[in-house]
């Protein structure tokens, strides 16, 4: 007997033929093994297929397993023979036999005169197939056109629609044909081959793949049938049966027989994904390679979504298969058309209404309730949580716990940002008084006053100078509770006027709290950005049932909600879509926090209100209404913004969370932003209808809810674009990496250049640098993304000519993003992305043997190196890089300055002991503009970093240094505040400080940090003035000016620097900093990194104001003197980014996504105009650390659980046990999470966060807690990591939410 069998490594193989005697010779068969490999190599086969006794294997997944010769696969021996006979119907004649309810016989006649030869089949399957069973599967007519989408509801069809359609009923009627003639041929083979059940499966593998191999595709499905009707017929199977499937797969797909494949796709998954738990090396390629198939059949269909996550799927195993990257951009090509001509849209449905009624009464979970089987899918339970059953049951209890100690520690450093709100403050203390002077002079009464949410007191103090008899302060956070009383006491208020209590606000009672009944209501420190989530409404409705008279004064009064329907979405960059990361958009709380960018907000629609709130009789019941939604312009709607306007007393004193003229006012009350379930186009084809005014108008309905501690906005019955994923896991800074264009465009520019070069140079074998190529010739670039994220950096790379790129992403949703980024944008074929840890990324796995040549990358923190940065650096250097590789950035400097960051005096009351909370270990991301502080020394130097390894050798590990920072105004030092200069190559430099600081710690304004110059003047010239003599801010005008005049504006401190004429005068190119010299000022200027002549900076200045003079006389003349200036009461749609200054000359206040680093120092020290500071900077692993030279300065104030031991020598702080109390619990939440038998953390926090209300959390702190939860989950849930992969690095803080 003779056995088919393969031979090759871990490639393709060449079959060859082993008879009996060769079986006895094990030496033979490695000959003829060997010979037959070689003999592969030789030959270019693109599709074979094989088969051999003992297994079913494609030829590119070998396994040399020799069956028995006396036995076939299935248990019976060669020589033993089966009886089978064909059906009565297959024997008989085909007149009468109907398919798809056609007659067989007309089919067939029909298929002679216009269907191919059976020879002629569709080229070859190599990207796809699928297998059957031995029955096919029967499709009548209704279901062969379901699948070509209906113009119904498209208005207007253009030509290449109605050709599509055409083409497609073409395709369905071929399907048909072919699908009568494989009956034909399968009867026929059966009738002339009656005896084939007495042939093993391998043999009839053997024959069916012998078809394949000649691309006989209906032969061979007919051959295959036999198979599965003898594996069938006697109960046979066959561990690698899944591979027959495989290969059947790619017949059908060849013929177009697109239903067939896909089933035949699953059930190979299916088998593999079974075979893999025995023998997983030998079934995995195929598992992997069924996703191709399946992803193919499904593009075949039209069915492109599916198509498109099948291809995703298969991509997260086989990162380079260069057939499923191809299938993911030819299914992604495939929405974009499909959504184009109004068809494949997505539907999701509403959770179930039946338990939530128009209006239904809000009660309590009853004490017994088992907390852990109760779901919370629609966030808006009408059964709530009580305080006590979340301190008390073993589910949730330490996660409520550890979330009410994180808020402790937390909101301390919020407040500062609070009591420097001079728009919310003044308001509030205004309507205090108001209320207070109301209740002595109007009702003659004395005003007691329940302060709710009191924080550090400063509305107390408020109402006790307005005259309030008596306040009672309650906070429900310890550290807020203890820092009012500690307030109060400085202040000179006693316990007779003020009384704080620490606790909740529905546990208040009267006469034990509240010593009377109070007239005065104040809850403004209870609002957040989406208004009920801090429970503003439970705590109202208690006080007044329980704390206050009947008809007492509540501030705030009323409140009237807004929401307006806009588009968040974000653009192309640098000609890249990148639209992928829009399906990310979700957050699980509507306080993020931060600042919104107002730019990428764009309206759709007017305001309309949503809610009304009175106060006085607060809302005790859920409630739901639908609203239409007044649609103004088109565009994609996945968003609703809504803020809140506050009657803080008798419409007297209001108070927004809205924007004025498309900007946040307040810092501390921002609009909310809810993300609805996905993306809605409203165009011209959705309803439009133009008023009078010739605007395009439509309107939906919007449903809107509340539970009395949340609200919600959705649309019923819509149609989505695309459904958005709710991960709570992304990374949401990357939105604002991507919106950071100065930077990308940096980087852009500096990744071409780097191209450009590798591909003219090429190493040496005698030295590490490079020599030019011949003419001709061209060097290859391949590229690896460190940390790709969304992957536009390997975009770039790929673009500008790299031969390949591998990204390697350790968050597996950032990854999928980037791939459906690179598809979307046609660059498969070049780049890939690798689910993987950096740095434990291998050659021969992840990069290509030789390793990479050149390295993006964007790892940097605000702090450069607090991510891993240099870990990263030196293990990609030792495992995936070559030695002479390039580096994109090459290099890095960080810089310092002294500040100081105070908080003394508000509204005239003592707040320094407030200042303890400010001091952490560590430092934090900030925009410094944001943060109020007076800067006292001049910019400093500290470090230097360089990414390759030549210059790691000239000082980039040097971990100590002691400056001598020169004072230019006196001042309280507590602050160090630092940034660093990207080096990107020799020519590009980007920086990350504050305004008014460039590149080389370059002040360009005095308010930055000093002068340029020594003998510069502190205060800045005369401001320019228009043509009416009225001064003009600088700032502003730049920012309304074209991108031209901006330019020239910002080139002219380049001129004064260059010479008069412009030219290079006084100008030596340099990296880096060499020191300082004399009469030159290190700078990136108009020709590039290097010592410029320092000119005064009042003479910059002044060339600035001319420029800015020219400008307006050319503004002026544009406008007319005539024509009258716009009405700056006008509502206007939100103003537009404008272009961004050159970053090789701008002196720009538009700052970078990474931000500053600010270190509150451990000691403080007042420091003196004119003289110098000692600093000293350690570079201690992945952080850097400041402090002031031993024995200077004072001790600063500490926050209590900083402090590790107090109330005696040998006793632990209670506060510092509560914090290391935390930590345990986070040990305990992963050694469950290692054991696998819990669920998962984002249960416990959906419960919390849609009860956050009547819990009384910080919605802000609990949506951190809960991305650092999940983020904790994804690393430890990973095989394997590196200490690289650090929280810190993954939960970065995001500075502005785009």
């Amino acid at each position: 007997m003779d056995a088919s069998l393969s031979g090759g490594g871990g490639g393709l193989g060449k079959a060859f033929t082993v008879s009996d005697a060769d079986v006895a010779d094990p030496s033979l068969i490695k000959q003829k093994q060997l010979a037959a490999e070689r003999e592969f190599l030789s030959a270019e086969s693109e599709r074979n297929v094989i088969s051999r006794e003992g297994s079913l294997l494609l030829e590119d997944d070998i396994q040399f397993n020799v069956a028995p010769p006396a036995a076939s696969i299935d248990g019976t021996t060669t020589s033993k023979s089966s009886s089978w006979s064909l059906d009565a119907a297959s024997s008989e004649s085909l007149q009468g036999i109907t398919f798809e309810g056609h007659d067989l016989a007309d089919l067939l006649a029909e298929l002679e005169d216009d269907a191919p030869p059976a020879h002629a089949a569709a080229e070859s399957a190599e990207s796809a197939a699928v297998i059957m069973d031995d029955t096919l599967p029967r499709f009548d007519d209704d279901d062969a056109a379901s699948d070509i989408p209906s113009s119904a509801g498209m208005g207007n069809v253009d030509d290449d629609a109605e050709e599509e359609a055409a083409a497609e009923a073409e395709a369905a009627k071929q399907a048909r044909l072919l699908r009568a003639q494989l009956l034909r041929l399968r009867d026929a083979m059966f009738r002339d081959d009656p005896h084939f059940t007495k042939r093993s499966l391998s043999q009839l593998n053997t024959e069916a793949v012998q078809y394949q191999k000649a691309g006989d595709d209906l032969a061979a499905i007919c051959s295959y049938a036999k198979l599965f009707h003898k594996a069938k017929a006697g109960n046979l199977t066959h561990p690698e049966l899944h591979v027959t499937h495989y290969n059947r797969a790619g017949c059908y797909l060849s013929l177009g027989l697109y239903e067939e494949a896909l089933f035949d796709a699953q059930r190979c998954a299916t088998l593999a994904e079974t075979r893999m738990r025995t023998n997983p090396m030998g079934a995995a390629a195929i598992w992997i390679k069924s996703f191709a198939r399946k992803g193919y059949a499904l593009n075949g269909l039209k069915r492109y979504r599916e198509a498109n996550i099948a291809f995703s799927e298969g991509l997260k195993a086989d990162p380079f298969n260069d057939e499923m990257k191809r299938g993911l951009e030819e299914s992604s090509r495939g929405v974009l058309r499909d959504l184009l001509r109004g068809r494949g849209l997505e539907m999701r449905a509403l959770p179930s209404t039946e338990s939530f009624n128009t209006s239904e009464r809000i009660t309590y979970h009853g004490y017994a309730t088992p907390l852990h089987k109760i779901r919370h899918d629609d966030m808006l339970p009408a059964q709530l949580l009580t305080p006590f059953q979340a301190d008390n049951d073993h589910h949730i209890k330490d996660t409520y716990n550890y979330l009410t100690v994180q808020t402790d520690i937390r909101m301390p450093r919020r407040y500062f940002s609070y009591l420097q709100d001079e728009y919310r403050q003044r308001r509030v203390c205004e309507a205090i008084q108001m209320a207070v002077r109301y209740q002595e002079e109007e009702l003659d009464r004395d005003a007691r006053v329940l302060n709710v949410a009191a924080g550090p007191g400063l509305h107390a103090m408020a109402a006790l100078d307005a005259g309030a008899r008596h306040v009672t302060c309650v906070e429900r956070w310890l550290y807020l509770a203890m820092s009012c009383k500690e307030v109060l006491l400085t202040n000179g208020y006693t316990d007779d006027q003020v009384k704080v209590v620490y606790k909740r606000p529905t546990d208040i009672a009267l006469l034990r709290d509240v010593p009377v009944y109070t007239n005065v209501i104040v809850a403004v420190d209870l609002l957040d950005e989406g208004l009920l989530t801090s429970g503003l409404l439970p705590a109202v409705t208690h006080a007044l049932d329980n704390l206050a008279i009947q008809d007492p004064v509540v501030i705030p009064s009323s409140v009237t909600v807004f929401a307006q329907a806009v588009q968040i979405k974000t653009p192309e960059c640098c000609g890249f879509d990148v639209s992928a990361v829009d399906r990310h958009r979700w957050h699980p709380s509507y306080a993020c926090g931060v600042p919104l960018n107002t730019d990428y907000i764009v309206p759709l629609s007017e305001p309309i209100e949503a809610w009304n709130f009175d106060l006085l009789t607060p809302p005790r019941e859920s409630e739901r209404k639908t609203v239409d939604i007044p649609f103004t312009r088109p565009g994609v709607w996945n968003a609703v913004l809504f803020w809140y306007d506050l009657n803080l007393f008798q419409d007297k004193v209001r108070l927004s969370s809205g924007l004025v003229d498309g900007r946040e006012v307040s810092p501390t009350l921002r609009p909310a932003v809810q993300y609805l379930a996905g993306e809605i186009r409203v165009t011209a084809d959705r309803g439009y209808e133009a008023d009078g005014s010739g605007r395009a108008i439509t309107t939906m309905p919007l449903l809107c809810t509340h539970n009395t501690v949340r609200m919600r906005f959705d649309v019923e019955r819509a149609e989505y674009m695309h459904l958005n994923r709710a991960d709570a896991s992304f990374p949401n800074y990357h939105f604002h990496a991507l919106a950071d264009t100065r930077r990308n465009e940096a980087y852009y520019r500096a990744i071409e250049r780097a191209v450009a070069r590798r591909k003219a140079m090429k190493p040496t074998p005698e030295t590490s640098g490079f020599s030019p190529l011949t003419s001709g010739e061209e060097s290859e670039v391949h590229v690896l993304d460190a940390g790709c994220g969304t992957g536009l950096l390997g975009m770039m790379a790929a673009r500008c000519g790299a031969d390949s790129v591998v990204g390697i992403e350790l968050h597996e949703s950032l990854a999928a993003v980037a791939r459906r980024n690179v598809a979307a944008n046609g660059l498969g074929d070049k780049v890939s992305i690798c689910v993987r840890d950096l740095a434990l990324a291998e050659r021969g796995k992840e990069v290509r043997r030789r390793g990479a040549n050149l390295v993006v990358m964007d790892f940097f923190d605000a702090t450069l190196i607090g991510h891993q940065a240099l870990y990263m650096v030196e293990t990609m250097q030792r495992n995936v890089v070559q030695p002479d590789a390039t580096y994109v950035p090459m290099a890095a400097t960080m810089y310092v300055m002294g500040i100081e960051a105070v908080t003394d005096r508000i509204n005239g009351k003592q707040f320094a002991s407030f200042n303890k909370y400010r001091w952490d270990r560590d430092a934090e991301a900030v925009y410094l503009k944001d943060v109020p502080h007076r800067k006292l020394t001049k910019p400093k130097k500290v470090f230097e970093f360089f990414f390759d390894r030549r210059g790691s050798m000239r000082g980039g590990s040097m971990r100590e240094a002691v400056l001598k920072l020169e004072v230019i105004r006196s001042g309280y030092m507590n602050g160090i505040v630092f940034w660093f200069d990207l080096h990107l190559d020799e020519e590009s430099s980007l920086t990350t400080a504050p305004p008014g600081i460039g590149v080389g710690g370059v002040v360009f304004r005095a308010d930055a940090g000093g002068a340029a110059d020594k003998d510069a003047p502190m205060t800045a010239p005369a401001a320019p003035r228009d043509e009416d003599g009225v001064a003009v801010d600088e700032g502003r005008f730049l920012a309304s000016c074209d991108a031209r005049t901006r330019r020239r504006i910002a080139e002219a401190a380049v001129v004064s620097t260059s010479g008069d004429d412009g030219a290079n005068h006084g100008f030596v190119p340099a990296l880096a900093f060499g020191g300082a010299r004399e009469g030159l000022v290190f700078r990136l200027g108009g020709y590039g990194l290097g010592y410029y002549t320092d000119v005064p900076w009042s003479v910059r200045a002044e060339a600035r104001s001319k420029l800015i003079h020219e400008a307006l006389g050319v503004a002026a003349s544009k406008r007319g003197d005539d024509k009258p200036a716009a009405d700056s009461t006008t509502s206007a749609a939100p103003p537009q980014p404008t272009a961004p200054l050159s970053a090789e000359v701008a002196d720009v206040d538009e700052e970078h996504y990474y931000g500053q680093a600010l270190q509150y120092l451990e000691r403080a020290a007042s420091v003196t105009a004119g003289k110098k500071i000692t600093v000293l900077a350690r570079r201690e692993n992945n952080k850097v650390r400041f402090s002031l030279k031993e024995g200077v300065g004072t001790w600063v104030g500490k926050s209590p659980w900083r402090i590790e031991w107090g109330g005696g020598a040998s006793i632990e702080s209670p506060h510092y046990q509560r914090v290391h109390y935390c930590e345990l619990l986070v040990r305990d939440f992963l050694m469950r999470l290692r054991c696998k038998r819990f669920p998962p953390i984002e249960k416990d926090m959906k419960m919390m966060l849609a009860h956050a209300g009547s819990l009384f959390l910080d919605p802000a702190v609990l949506a951190e807690v809960y991305h650092e939860f999940v983020c904790l989950e994804l690393v430890h849930g990973t095989p394997e990591f590196s200490p690289g992969a650090s929280l810190e690095a993954m939960t970065r803080s995001c500075l502005m939410y785009c």
